[in-house]
């Protein structure tokens, strides 16, 4: 038998992650914040080379969402994440330069 999913919203998602690292709530705060990551990298790529591919943006961007998920502190200050926000966006540069 088959449970059923969990209906997370986004504090309850974060909530569950932070307070006991429930995978289900990681991959919802995913699929939640994707739609961000694909403008930004669909932002992104219109200064760049059409040699580019969206599609490898928005896979980098992913990679970093999840490490940014994995990171994430709700007891440190915003600015600390603004500059991690800034280092996956290095990330995903180095990523592209790297193909």
């Amino acid at each position: 038998m088959n449970a059923q999913p969990h209906r997370y919203g986004l504090e309850s998602a974060w909530a569950a992650w932070n307070g006991s690292r429930d995978a289900g709530a990681r991959d919802w705060l995913v699929v939640h914040y994707a739609g961000l990551v694909k403008f930004v990298a669909g932002r992104l790529s219109a200064g760049l080379p059409r040699s580019v591919d969206t599609g490898d943006l928005v896979s980098a961007g992913v990679f970093g969402l999840m490490n940014a998920i994995d990171r994430f502190d709700p007891a440190q200050r915003s600015e600390e994440h603004t500059s991690e926000l800034q280092s996956h966006s290095d990330l995903v540069c180095r990523l592209l330069l790297e193909k």
